[in-house]
């Protein structure tokens, strides 16, 4: 939607400098630097990509050009409009994610160390992932009705907003088919 794809190779590259930084010449690498480094991609991942969203849909939104009707979403409307509390918000949702991902897959498959080249291939990946969500969370807060101003003109986008939780769907559907719940 705006354009994605760049926002989160440069929310990647710049998760791949800091291993470089920090991490060149410390191989092999042990599942603990695994955890601590995913902890610290999804911290700098919520850094990076929320902000650079957030500012190229507030020029979208001053141009009329986000879409006309979005799907209102309860759950994403919970979250806070300023910009560093809906990133504060993220960094404590992809902080411990991206570090129990890092945990995860590795003690699965029964890695216990890993050379440089292979870090940085599992960090693209991983770092590319999480860029891809923090980007989809954060479209999908900004083009929320309460997230517009009075003095925006009216939006004409026609573009579609993609949905990066489609469980949320079946859970509120679910919900409200229990005998208790809907009154």
């Amino acid at each position: 939607y705006i354009h994605n794809g760049r926002l989160a190779w440069l929310t990647a590259g710049i998760n791949l400098i800091c291993a470089f930084i920090f991490h060149y010449g410390n191989a092999p690498f042990s599942l603990k630097e695994f955890i601590v480094d995913g902890a610290a991609c999804g911290a700098i991942t919520a850094i990076t990509a929320a902000p650079a969203a957030w500012y190229i849909l507030k020029r979208m939104r001053r141009q009329g050009l986000l879409p006309a009707s979005t799907r209102n979403d309860t759950l994403i409307r919970l979250l806070p409009r300023s910009i560093w509390g809906f990133t504060l918000s993220l960094l404590l949702l992809l902080t411990p994610l991206a570090a129990l991902i890092c945990w995860l897959i590795p003690a699965w498959y029964g890695l216990t160390n890993c050379s440089f080249s292979g870090f940085i291939a599992w960090k693209l990946l991983y770092s590319l992932a999480l860029a891809a969500l923090a980007l989809s969370l954060t479209i999908l807060r900004y083009v929320q009705p309460d997230c517009l101003c009075s003095d925006d003109p009216p939006q004409t986008g026609t573009q579609e907003i993609k949905i990066p939780c489609p469980a949320n769907c079946f859970w509120a559907g679910y919900m409200q088919r229990l005998p208790w719940i809907s009154a």
